[in-house]
Protein backbone atom coordinates (compact mmCIF):
# COMPACT_ATOMS: atom_id res chain seq x y z
CA UNK A 1 0.00 0.00 0.00
CA UNK A 2 1.33 3.42 -1.01
CA UNK A 3 1.10 5.99 1.76
CA UNK A 4 0.17 9.42 0.49
CA UNK A 5 0.87 12.57 2.49
CA UNK A 6 -2.19 14.12 4.07
CA UNK A 7 -3.52 17.20 2.21
CA UNK A 8 -2.96 19.41 5.25
CA UNK A 9 0.69 18.37 5.41
CA UNK A 10 1.15 19.12 1.71
CA UNK A 11 -0.45 22.54 2.19
CA UNK A 12 1.76 23.27 5.20
CA UNK A 13 4.86 22.25 3.26
CA UNK A 14 3.89 24.53 0.38
CA UNK A 15 3.18 27.37 2.79
CA UNK A 16 6.61 27.06 4.42
CA UNK A 17 8.30 26.83 1.02
CA UNK A 18 6.59 30.03 -0.10
CA UNK A 19 7.52 31.70 3.20
CA UNK A 20 11.18 30.85 2.56
CA UNK A 21 11.00 32.32 -0.94
CA UNK A 22 9.28 35.48 0.27
CA UNK A 23 11.67 35.91 3.18
CA UNK A 24 14.58 35.60 0.75
CA UNK A 25 13.14 38.32 -1.49
CA UNK A 26 12.64 40.68 1.45
CA UNK A 27 16.10 40.10 2.88
CA UNK A 28 17.85 40.21 -0.50
CA UNK A 29 16.23 43.57 -1.28
CA UNK A 30 17.97 44.99 1.79
CA UNK A 31 21.26 43.10 1.94
CA UNK A 32 21.76 41.42 -1.45
CA UNK A 33 21.36 37.71 -2.09
CA UNK A 34 25.09 36.97 -1.89
CA UNK A 35 25.17 38.14 1.71
CA UNK A 36 22.38 35.85 2.88
CA UNK A 37 22.75 32.56 4.72
CA UNK A 38 20.20 29.82 5.20
CA UNK A 39 19.94 30.55 8.94
CA UNK A 40 18.97 34.15 8.24
CA UNK A 41 16.42 33.07 5.65
CA UNK A 42 15.01 30.43 8.00
CA UNK A 43 14.59 33.05 10.75
CA UNK A 44 12.87 35.33 8.25
CA UNK A 45 10.43 32.53 7.43
CA UNK A 46 9.98 31.78 11.15
CA UNK A 47 11.21 28.19 10.96
CA UNK A 48 14.11 26.31 12.51
CA UNK A 49 17.30 26.36 10.39
CA UNK A 50 17.27 22.55 10.21
CA UNK A 51 13.83 22.70 8.58
CA UNK A 52 15.32 24.59 5.66
CA UNK A 53 16.74 21.32 4.29
CA UNK A 54 13.28 19.80 4.03
CA UNK A 55 12.62 22.25 1.22
CA UNK A 56 15.97 23.14 -0.38
CA UNK A 57 19.38 21.51 -0.39
CA UNK A 58 21.21 24.85 -0.32
CA UNK A 59 20.90 28.56 -1.10
CA UNK A 60 21.56 28.04 -4.80
CA UNK A 61 18.60 25.69 -5.14
CA UNK A 62 16.48 28.23 -3.29
CA UNK A 63 17.61 30.96 -5.73
CA UNK A 64 16.64 28.82 -8.72
CA UNK A 65 13.22 28.13 -7.19
CA UNK A 66 12.73 31.83 -6.49
CA UNK A 67 13.43 32.75 -10.10
CA UNK A 68 11.19 29.96 -11.42
CA UNK A 69 8.29 30.36 -9.00
CA UNK A 70 8.17 34.11 -8.29
CA UNK A 71 10.04 35.92 -11.08
CA UNK A 72 8.86 33.65 -13.90
CA UNK A 73 5.12 34.33 -13.43
CA UNK A 74 5.75 38.09 -13.23
CA UNK A 75 7.61 38.13 -16.54
CA UNK A 76 4.96 35.88 -18.07
CA UNK A 77 2.34 38.49 -17.19
CA UNK A 78 4.48 41.16 -18.82
CA UNK A 79 4.56 39.11 -21.99
CA UNK A 80 0.82 38.43 -21.91
CA UNK A 81 0.13 42.15 -21.75
CA UNK A 82 2.55 42.82 -24.61
CA UNK A 83 0.56 40.38 -26.76
CA UNK A 84 -2.71 42.24 -26.19
CA UNK A 85 -3.72 44.39 -29.19
CA UNK A 86 -3.63 48.11 -28.53
CA UNK A 87 -7.02 49.83 -28.37
CA UNK A 88 -5.37 53.09 -29.47
CA UNK A 89 -2.99 52.80 -32.46
CA UNK A 90 -1.18 55.91 -31.27
CA UNK A 91 -0.36 54.20 -27.98
CA UNK A 92 0.70 50.65 -28.91
CA UNK A 93 2.31 49.51 -25.68
CA UNK A 94 0.42 50.86 -22.64
CA UNK A 95 -0.54 47.40 -21.33
CA UNK A 96 3.07 46.26 -21.12
CA UNK A 97 4.09 49.47 -19.37
CA UNK A 98 1.20 49.26 -16.94
CA UNK A 99 2.07 45.68 -16.03
CA UNK A 100 5.74 46.50 -15.46
CA UNK A 101 4.88 49.50 -13.29
CA UNK A 102 2.26 47.46 -11.44
CA UNK A 103 5.04 45.07 -10.47
CA UNK A 104 6.99 48.01 -9.05
CA UNK A 105 3.97 49.11 -7.05
CA UNK A 106 2.81 45.71 -5.79
CA UNK A 107 6.09 43.77 -5.62
CA UNK A 108 8.84 46.34 -4.95
CA UNK A 109 11.15 43.90 -3.17
CA UNK A 110 10.83 41.34 -5.96
CA UNK A 111 11.57 44.07 -8.49
CA UNK A 112 14.66 45.08 -6.53
CA UNK A 113 15.74 41.44 -6.49
CA UNK A 114 15.41 41.19 -10.28
CA UNK A 115 17.29 44.44 -10.87
CA UNK A 116 20.13 43.66 -8.47
CA UNK A 117 20.65 39.96 -9.00
CA UNK A 118 20.60 39.95 -12.81
CA UNK A 119 24.09 41.45 -12.43
CA UNK A 120 24.73 40.09 -8.93
CA UNK A 121 27.61 38.12 -7.48
CA UNK A 122 25.89 34.71 -7.37
CA UNK A 123 26.45 33.11 -10.77
CA UNK A 124 23.62 30.56 -10.52
CA UNK A 125 21.07 33.21 -9.65
CA UNK A 126 22.43 35.64 -12.24
CA UNK A 127 22.28 33.02 -14.99
CA UNK A 128 18.72 31.97 -14.09
CA UNK A 129 17.48 35.56 -14.15
CA UNK A 130 19.19 36.32 -17.43
CA UNK A 131 17.65 33.20 -18.91
CA UNK A 132 14.15 34.30 -17.87
CA UNK A 133 14.72 37.81 -19.24
CA UNK A 134 16.02 36.34 -22.49
CA UNK A 135 12.89 34.19 -22.74
CA UNK A 136 10.79 37.34 -22.40
CA UNK A 137 12.78 39.07 -25.15
CA UNK A 138 12.43 36.03 -27.43
CA UNK A 139 8.67 35.91 -26.86
CA UNK A 140 8.39 39.61 -27.70
CA UNK A 141 10.45 39.07 -30.86
CA UNK A 142 8.30 36.14 -31.98
CA UNK A 143 5.17 38.19 -31.38
CA UNK A 144 6.36 41.16 -33.44
CA UNK A 145 7.93 39.19 -36.32
CA UNK A 146 6.31 35.77 -36.18
CA UNK A 147 8.27 32.52 -36.66
CA UNK A 148 11.13 32.40 -39.13
CA UNK A 149 9.70 31.55 -42.53
CA UNK A 150 8.90 32.95 -45.93
CA UNK A 151 8.16 36.44 -44.63
CA UNK A 152 11.10 36.85 -42.25
CA UNK A 153 14.74 35.88 -42.53
CA UNK A 154 17.27 34.91 -39.88
CA UNK A 155 18.79 38.36 -40.21
CA UNK A 156 15.45 40.03 -39.53
CA UNK A 157 14.95 37.84 -36.50
CA UNK A 158 18.39 38.71 -35.18
CA UNK A 159 17.51 42.37 -35.48
CA UNK A 160 14.13 41.72 -33.89
CA UNK A 161 15.75 39.87 -31.00
CA UNK A 162 18.13 42.79 -30.46
CA UNK A 163 15.18 45.22 -30.40
CA UNK A 164 13.28 43.01 -27.98
CA UNK A 165 16.29 42.79 -25.66
CA UNK A 166 16.47 46.59 -25.79
CA UNK A 167 12.79 46.70 -24.79
CA UNK A 168 13.46 44.50 -21.76
CA UNK A 169 16.46 46.63 -20.76
CA UNK A 170 14.43 49.85 -21.05
CA UNK A 171 11.63 48.34 -18.97
CA UNK A 172 14.03 47.28 -16.22
CA UNK A 173 15.82 50.64 -16.21
CA UNK A 174 12.50 52.44 -15.95
CA UNK A 175 11.35 50.16 -13.15
CA UNK A 176 14.52 51.11 -11.25
CA UNK A 177 13.62 54.78 -11.69
CA UNK A 178 10.00 54.14 -10.68
CA UNK A 179 11.11 52.52 -7.42
CA UNK A 180 12.59 55.88 -6.38
CA UNK A 181 9.51 57.95 -7.23
CA UNK A 182 7.55 58.72 -4.03
CA UNK A 183 3.99 57.44 -3.94
CA UNK A 184 2.72 60.99 -3.42
CA UNK A 185 4.29 62.19 -6.70
CA UNK A 186 2.04 60.65 -9.40
CA UNK A 187 3.17 63.21 -11.97
CA UNK A 188 6.69 61.81 -11.81
CA UNK A 189 5.35 58.39 -12.69
CA UNK A 190 3.22 59.84 -15.50
CA UNK A 191 6.26 61.55 -16.99
CA UNK A 192 8.24 58.32 -16.78
CA UNK A 193 5.41 56.42 -18.47
CA UNK A 194 5.21 58.88 -21.38
CA UNK A 195 8.96 58.90 -21.84
CA UNK A 196 9.19 55.12 -21.82
CA UNK A 197 6.25 54.74 -24.17
CA UNK A 198 7.89 57.02 -26.72
CA UNK A 199 11.08 54.96 -26.48
CA UNK A 200 9.29 51.62 -26.82
CA UNK A 201 6.95 52.50 -29.66
CA UNK A 202 9.51 52.14 -32.48
CA UNK A 203 11.02 49.04 -30.89
CA UNK A 204 7.70 47.19 -30.59
CA UNK A 205 6.34 47.90 -34.05
CA UNK A 206 4.91 44.74 -35.59
CA UNK A 207 6.00 43.13 -38.80
CA UNK A 208 2.83 44.31 -40.48
CA UNK A 209 3.63 47.89 -39.49
CA UNK A 210 7.23 47.70 -40.69
CA UNK A 211 6.69 45.68 -43.86
CA UNK A 212 5.37 47.55 -46.92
Amino acid sequence: MVLRPKPEKVEERERIRLSLLRATVTLAAKHGFAGLGLREVARGADIAPTSFYRHFTDMEELALALVAELVGPVLARWNEQALEPASDPQRPVPRLLDEALRTVREEPDLMRFILAERVGAVRTCRAALRSKLSELATALCTHTLGPIGSRTSHGEHEQGQARSEAVVTLLLDSCAVALDIPADEPRGLDRLRLQLESQLRPLLCTASESTP
